[in-house]
């Protein structure tokens, strides 16, 4: 009789990786607010990287729950939490850009 026929299989724990990037890229976002003895580089380029951070968690967890596709018992919370994440970290950038373009097109689309 073989060792591991008689230990238990514990299901894999599926997206580890893709909830780490996400609340990465989240955790990005508080970057401004770091102590303002820090260079403004140091406390501002963080936000740069929040929109790759955020694609990454994205295809980090699609390409942890392809795999494990109609397995049972799999746990795929973690998987899920950094898709979610990754789509607020990416939504976010984007609509506050949307917001900002319009809010200027209406404020000069009179000027000229």
């Amino acid at each position: 009789m073989s060792v591991q026929r008689c230990l238990p299989q514990r299901p894999l724990p599926v997206g580890s990786g893709s909830l780490a990037l996400g609340t990465l890229g989240v955790a990005l976002f508080g970057s401004p607010w770091l102590p303002t003895a820090l260079p403004p580089m140091v406390r501002y380029f963080p936000l740069f990287l929040t929109v790759p951070v955020g694609i990454c968690a994205i295809l980090d967890g699609i390409n942890s729950l392809l795999p494990v596709r109609g397995l049972d018992g799999v746990p795929r919370w973690r998987a899920r939490t950094g898709i979610a994440l990754g789509a607020l970290v990416v939504t976010v950038p984007v609509a506050l850009l949307a917001v900002g373009y319009l809010m200027l097109s209406h404020a000069y689309a009179h000027a000229y």
